[in-house]
């Protein structure tokens, strides 16, 4: 599997607002899904992925671990099967004139701590 980046146009949708305003995410998730299809031009891929997400943003105060679930949810069935695949995601916010997020998509790769390898032999 190649990695893949996309650009999604437009304020984050953040997960706290879903219930509120179900349309809205439906919206945002259908854009999601556009975005990434115009860049993955294969079927999705059933192996472990990473998700690196990075937030632009001008004057909304958005909490960067909000944006993850819905944007994750957009790539269901377009980038991967499902996002139980995802075994890593980073997430910043950067404060700039034009609301976007960039995604970048990779296969997963493993990095263990010494020290949870080490407490995970003891036990």
């Amino acid at each position: 599997m190649l990695e893949y980046e996309f650009i999604i146009v437009g304020e984050p949708f953040s997960v706290n607002r879903k219930k509120k305003r179900p349309e809205e995410h439906n919206k945002w998730k259908a854009r999601v899904a556009k975005s990434a299809k115009e860049v993955i031009p294969v079927s999705p891929t059933s192996l472990p992925v990473e998700v690196s997400i990075t937030t632009y943003v001008t004057t909304t105060t958005i909490d960067v671990d909000n944006v993850i679930k819905p944007i994750l949810d957009g790539m269901n069935g377009v980038a991967y099967d499902d996002d139980k695949q995802v075994y890593r995601v980073t997430s910043e916010r950067i404060d700039l004139k034009n609301s976007i997020c960039t995604v970048l998509l990779a296969r997963y790769s493993k990095r263990i701590s010494q020290k949870a390898l080490n407490l995970s032999i003891s036990v």
